[in-house]
C-alpha cells in the first residue's frame, strides 16, 4: 500500500470551489479547456481557473496561508460579445460562500490517492473585476481569495 500523496494549494482551491453549491469538478482547474472543433466544453457552466500567487505557511503548526487567484471564465458561442454579467457571477457566487461558515469549513473530496484537507477560512482579498484582454471573446472575472487550509 503506498501512502497518499499530500495536498498543496492547488488541489485543496480546486475541491474546496468544486464543492460550492452551483460548481462541479469538472467546471474548475488549473488550465482553461481547449476547444474541441471549436466547441467550448465549459460553455453552458462557465470554468474557474485557481493558481497560488503567493501566501506563506503558518511557522509554528501545519496550517497553509496561500493567496490563490480566482479567475470565472464564460464563453457565449455564436456571440462576439463577452457574457460580463455570467462570469462575474461565478467570481461572486464564490465571494458569497466565504460568508458561510458551513461551506467554509466542510471536509473536501480530494481526488483519489490525495490526503484529505480541509479549509479553515476563505475570504476575498480584492473585489472581482474585469481582466483585460479577453481571449476569443470570452469574458473574465478575477480576485485574489485567502485560504487557511490544513490536512485532516
Amino acid at each position: 500500500m503506498t501512502a497518499p500523496v499530500l495536498p498543496n494549494t492547488d488541489l485543496v482551491a480546486m475541491a474546496w470551489l468544486a464543492s460550492l453549491p452551483g460548481f462541479s469538478a469538472a467546471m474548475v482547474g488549473t488550465t482553461l479547456p481547449k476547444p474541441v472543433n471549436g466547441i467550448y466544453s465549459w460553455a453552458a457552466t462557465g470554468f474557474v481557473l485557481a493558481s497560488t500567487v503567493g501566501g506563506s505557511p503558518h511557522h509554528e503548526y501545519a496550517l497553509r496561508r496561500p493567496v490563490v487567484q480566482v479567475e470565472g471564465w464564460w464563453v457565449q458561442p455564436g456571440s462576439n460579445k463577452p457574457a460580463w454579467g455570467q462570469a462575474n457571477g461565478l467570481c461572486e457566487s464564490i465571494v458569497a460562500a466565504t460568508y458561510n461558515e458551513q461551506l467554509v469549513r466542510a471536509p473536501l473530496a480530494m481526488r483519489t490517492g490525495v490526503a484529505g484537507a480541509r479549509v479553515i477560512r476563505a475570504n476575498a482579498l480584492t473585489e472581482p473585476r474585469r481582466k483585460p484582454g479577453d481571449q476569443g471573446d470570452a469574458a473574465v472575472y478575477w480576485f485574489d481569495l485567502a485560504l487557511d487550509w490544513t490536512t485532516r
